[in-house]
């Protein structure tokens, strides 16, 4: 979901992601994450705009607090909230104004993640999880966004 100024432009996209993590103790663990996100071009037929989608592709490493030690219990929910640093591959979508293109370049920023969920556990190994991460570019032009994320969750 965009968010600030990318809002005016931009609506609710889709999203895909994974996640790989380690716990260090019962508490505090850490993880790595990917995600790729595709937000559509608010269309104006009014003024005859039109617009690819602006693509985001975020690697990023996060720090993350839960209840580690109920991790495998089945039938319970474990909530848990995580920050980190990330890289943001920025690809914005070609606008189209009246027929004439206006191209734009591809950048790299870095930024921070915030963000929190839970997962439920069907069993010792598996469950669901749910989950929203605030994300945003540091310096200059800012991209702020919010993903909502559902998922499988493994635990070995």
């Amino acid at each position: 979901m965009p968010i600030s100024d990318f809002e005016e432009s931009y609506k609710m996209g889709f999203n895909i992601g994974g996640s790989i993590g380690i716990n260090f103790d019962n508490i505090l663990g850490a993880r790595a994450d990917i995600q790729y996100n595709s937000f559509p071009y608010k269309e104006n037929s009014l003024l005859n705009v039109t617009g690819d989608p602006y693509k985001v592709i975020t690697l990023s490493v996060d720090f993350v607090v839960s209840d580690f030690k109920n991790i495998s219990k089945p039938e319970k929910i474990i909530p848990f909230a995580y920050g980190g640093l990330g890289l943001f591959y920025l690809q914005p979508g070609d606008i189209k104004i009246s027929g004439n293109k206006l191209e734009f370049d591809s950048e790299t920023k870095l930024g921070l993640v915030l963000g929190g969920g839970a997962i439920y556990k069907f069993n010792e190994n598996l469950g669901i999880s749910a989950e929203f991460k605030y994300s945003f570019t540091l310096g200059g032009d800012q991209l702020n966004y919010i993903p909502l994320r559902v998922g499988l969750t493994f635990t070995p």
